[in-house]
This record gives structure tokens, C-alpha cells and sequence, in this order.
């Protein structure tokens, strides 16, 4: 009687697939959290924008007359839970009421203070979270 080859899989060939499988594995759970991550922070971008227009609508038709020069802070409340705003009122060169209107909108997990942090030295502002930020310039009649 004549034996037959043995057609399994040797232990060697075993565990170098399992090998090639845990690295696939591995490298697939990796992109998927970072979709995550991008699809998240795409998402708040979304929403950044859109409150950051809003504030500069607000501005633009303030019922009680042209905003006041300086900076402004605060939150969305529950509309928008972890978004915190800053605008900034300032004057432009022209002779005409033109104001520089800047809005800005953050998220992060701080409170406002630390979302918008005066930089030591100079009058540059520096966001410690993610922001988005838009100018508009105003003409208010007197």
C-alpha cells in the first residue's frame, strides 16, 4: 500500500497567514477610525460655517443700531453645544461708518477662554482649538 501525500497546511503556513491577516486587520481598523475622525471634524466645519454667518447676519441687521467697537464672546447654548464664538468690532480708515466686522466661530473641549488665547508679545490671536473665521465689512448710516 502506497501512502498518500498529506495535502493540509503545515503550522508554518498557518501562522504566516494569520500573520498577513492581523497586519490587514490591523491597517483596515486604522482607516476606518480615521474616516471617523475626518467625518467629524467635516462635520463640525459644517456647522462652524454656518454659525459663523450667522453672527455676521446678526451684526449686519442689528435692530438696535451698528454693533459696538471691541470684542464679544460667547456660546450657542443648546443649539450648538461645544461651539463658541468671538467677534471683533473695529474701525476702518474710512471717512463713512465702514466697520470691519471679524466672527469667529471655535469647538474643542474647553470653554471659551480657552479657545481663544492672546498669544504672549504680540496682538495675533491663536486659536487652541479648530475655527473657522469670517470678515465683513459694514456701512452703517448715521
Amino acid at each position: 500500500m502506497a501512502l498518500k501525500d498529506n495535502q493540509g497546511f503545515t503550522l508554518l503556513e498557518v501562522m504566516i497567514s494569520l500573520a498577513i491577516f492581523g497586519m490587514t486587520a490591523t491597517v483596515l481598523l486604522g482607516l476606518r477610525n480615521w474616516d471617523i475622525d475626518t467625518r467629524m471634524f467635516s462635520q463640525n466645519v459644517t456647522i462652524a460655517t454656518l454659525l459663523v454667518q450667522e453672527k455676521l447676519v446678526e451684526a449686519e441687521l442689528a435692530v438696535d443700531g451698528p454693533p459696538a467697537f471691541g470684542v464679544s464672546t460667547g456660546d450657542f447654548g443648546d443649539r450648538a453645544p461645544g461651539f463658541f464664538w468671538r467677534q471683533t468690532v473695529s474701525a476702518t480708515p474710512l471717512t463713512i461708518d465702514v466697520r470691519e466686522v471679524k466672527a469667529r466661530v471655535s469647538w474643542g473641549q474647553g470653554n471659551e477662554e480657552e479657545n481663544f488665547v492672546l498669544s504672549s508679545g504680540s496682538d495675533e490671536e491663536t486659536e487652541t482649538a479648530d475655527a473657522v473665521e469670517a470678515v465683513a465689512y459694514y456701512l452703517f448710516e448715521q
